[in-house]
């Protein structure tokens, strides 16, 4: 009997042995993309059934929110009614969420409100990570692009502005190449020289130095 208990109790021993060689890189792992998940430059949330589970403290930076408020809570919820495409923001979450736990990742531009009321776009990348045999849940990352469209939007409107001076200005104006071949003409030059229109112009004189040659 003692033979057979001892024997019984190292088995268990080792069992146990066992189970905790397993279970110490699981928490290994998990302590690792803690780290991760928290320490990144992004905002990163999960989802569960279309409602947040977790998010890192960069997405709660973003959004100027605490935890609290954002668990539970849908992504449309942190969004005006509508997004820029003009789509409903309730419609197309809900559309591209299905899209990506279905296994087909999403990437896209986002409108967000702040908790304070301001709004900022972002860039989400969005996919389906596998949690356990049988559940997934959808993965986030989320980038603050509001400088990066704000830039956009000035460098749109110079060159709206500086397009508007060249067609309209009284004096011939003109671009082109190193060697000389034009890029673009105004309206004007090509009226000096006695072309209907800069398009007309391009197709018969292909270098600025032969303008003066051309009449």
């Amino acid at each position: 009997m003692p033979v057979k208990g001892g024997f019984r109790v190292n088995e268990k021993v080792h069992k146990r042995g066992r189970v905790g060689a397993v279970k110490g890189p699981k928490k290994a792992n998990e302590r690792k993309y803690r780290v991760l998940f928290e320490g990144a430059n992004d905002g990163i949330f999960l989802m569960k059934g279309g409602r947040f589970v977790d998010c890192n403290k960069k997405f709660l930076a973003i959004l100027g929110c605490t935890k609290r408020q954002v668990i539970g809570q849908t992504p449309y919820h942190f969004s005006p009614p509508y997004q820029p495409d003009g789509r409903p923001s309730k419609e197309k979450a809900i559309e591209k969420g299905r899209a990506a736990i279905s296994g087909k990742p999403q990437r896209f531009e986002w409108r967000h409100i702040r908790s304070d009321g301001s709004p900022f776009d972002a860039e989400i990348n969005l996919k389906r990570v596998k949690v356990s045999d049988n559940t997934y849940l959808l993965q986030a990352i989320l980038r603050d692009i509001s400088e990066q469209k704000e830039t956009e939007k000035r460098l749109r409107l110079s060159e709206e502005k500086y397009r508007s001076i060249f067609e309209n200005a009284i004096e011939g104006m003109f671009q082109n190449t190193p060697d000389g071949r034009f890029l673009t003409v105004n309206p004007a030059i090509a009226k000096m020289h006695g072309y209907s229109s800069p398009e007309e112009l391009m197709s018969s004189v292909a270098y600025s130095d032969e303008v003066g040659h051309v009449l």
